[in-house]
């Protein structure tokens, strides 16, 4: 069946037998779809904390893919070089050669996204345990139960005395909420340990929310609160040794909330480089390993081959559900594959397609003498622009001007019907023209960031819009890219029937 339409596409379609379109679509989208399934099976999460993947297999996978991708685009190069209808002048209509540069395009951008449908899969089987509104509601619960638990403070108690005639730092022992002072071991002192999905104003607002119902006294919404945790740990057979009631009895100390008692935040802490606690080689009761002077939670200790591991007397498994949903919380907010990283791959394939069909269209040739031109080119501009200290504006001007002035150099060979030492200009202007405007949007941006450096200089709104519009400008540069290879496409349609002399 492979062969006959094989055959088929000779007799009918020479271009896409040649371009061998049928293997190429069959193998590229047959390796995307095995890096997605990979990617979805090894985006699954452990709640326990047991069996998460490292990051040395996602390296391995990455590396695979970059393996398989180079290896193909050889195996294919091979084969579609073999025959080039263009450059033994055989009849081609008259958007032949787009037609060929998208079919390369396409390919190329198939071949480079295996990491891309891996890493996508991954976020994706992340994302795929909760919907969104179910997520953001445990989310605030999780981060608004991290109040309770052993963890972080606002306030140290430090600041500087700036009445002396030489600052000095000193300590107090209390700190202020809602114009009251409370210790410094107080719930109010507490930091929200929140996650990336929810922004810094929605924790503030989820502290605010609970340290509300401390000051009103709100037991049942507390309780409230911890029975929900409770929920979401039991949902992953996850337990801690105490009961959400026993919970709220050993941490509620209305109305200043300074139990002695804190709340671990996982089964036992590992501390390694603990040489005051090497003489402990049995089970034994000792003061507390925390940071905070004020803690005094009796906690049980071991020294096991130079590791010390805290077994904390009361504790919820915070810390494992903390882990596993801030890894869902990052496949929402920031994951590995958005419309941005998406214009990284189709930049790169555009970049290589360009490279394959410039040297499809020359020679092997003016196709190496252009890019040798090209370095040395690049190199000395650089150089200029260092010894001048004129920065990259001036360094992405020089190459805007160069590139024009290869267009026009070209347009008028074209004219002329010169075609003598055009193939080289040629290939320059194919490898460069698509990085015009944004080495103009990047030209301006450098002027602006020159003069940031004044005194108090002011954003211009034509300043703040080109910040805020990078992406929009590289998406409406790949548009722009797909409209002008059109008519490029034609003009060398014409060049290639130009006398050589």
């Amino acid at each position: 069946m492979f062969k006959q339409l094989q055959n088929s596409l000779l007799l009918n379609h020479p271009l896409l037998w040649n371009i061998k379109i049928v293997p190429m679509l069959a193998i590229t989208i047959g390796l995307n779809l095995l890096f997605f399934i990979i990617g979805f099976l090894m985006g699954s999460i452990d709640f326990t904390g047991n069996e998460n993947w490292s990051s040395d297999t996602n390296v391995m996978v990455n590396f695979f893919a970059v393996t398989a991708a180079v290896l193909i685009t050889i195996m294919w190069l091979v084969y579609y070089f073999r025959n080039n209808a263009f450059k033994s002048y055989y009849t081609k209509g008259r958007q032949s050669l787009f037609t060929e540069w998208l079919l390369i395009l396409a390919i190329c951008l198939l071949n480079c996204l295996y990491t891309a449908s891996y890493s996508f899969a991954k976020d994706l089987r992340a994302r795929s345990y909760f919907s969104e509104q179910e997520f953001s509601h445990r989310a605030d619960i999780i981060g608004m139960a991290s109040i309770f638990v052993q963890g972080g403070y606002n306030d140290d108690g430090q600041y500087t005395d700036t009445t002396a005639e030489t600052a000095v730092v000193q300590h107090r022992d209390y700190m202020e909420y809602k114009g009251k002072r409370y210790p410094l071991n107080s719930l109010f002192n507490k930091a929200l340990s929140g996650f990336s999905y929810n922004k810094s104003e929605k924790d503030s607002l989820n502290e605010l929310r609970v340290k509300s119902w401390l000051l009103s006294n709100r037991k049942d919404s507390v309780l409230w609160l911890m029975k929900e945790f409770d929920k979401i740990a039991k949902s992953h057979n996850l337990h801690g040794n105490i009961t959400p009631q026993q919970w709220f009895n050993l941490v509620y100390d209305y109305p200043d909330f300074t139990s002695s008692t804190i709340v671990g935040r996982n089964k036992e802490i590992e501390r390694w480089d603990n040489n005051q606690y090497e003489r402990y080689d049995a089970v034994t009761t000792v003061e507390p390993l925390y940071d905070s002077a004020h803690d005094t939670i009796s906690n049980i200790i071991k020294v096991i081959d130079g590791a010390t591991r805290v077994y904390p007397k009361y504790y919820v498994p915070f810390e494992i559900i903390k882990e596993s949903y801030s890894t869902i919380s990052s496949a929402w907010v920031a994951p590995d594959i958005d419309g941005e990283a998406l214009t990284v791959y189709f930049y790169f394939a555009i970049m290589l397609s360009l490279l394959i069909f410039a040297f499809r269209v020359t020679s092997g040739r003016s196709w190496l003498i252009a890019a040798i031109s090209l370095g040395i080119l690049s190199m000395l501009s650089g150089v200029f622009s260092l010894i001048t200290s004129s920065g990259g504006a001036y360094l992405f001007f020089w190459l805007i001007v160069t590139i024009l002035l290869m267009a026009i150099y070209f347009g008028y060979a074209l004219y002329n019907k010169e075609k003598e030492h055009s193939a080289v200009v040629l290939n320059t202007i194919l490898w460069l023209m698509p990085w015009v405007l944004p080495m103009i949007y990047m030209s301006i941006l450098s002027l602006y960031d020159h003069e940031r450096y004044g005194i108090n200089h002011v954003r211009t709104p034509f300043e703040r819009w080109l910040d805020e519009n990078a992406s929009g400008m590289m998406y409406f540069n790949i548009a722009l890219i797909l409209v002008y290879m059109y008519f490029v496409t034609l003009s060398i349609k014409k060049w290639k029937g130009l006398a050589e002399a």
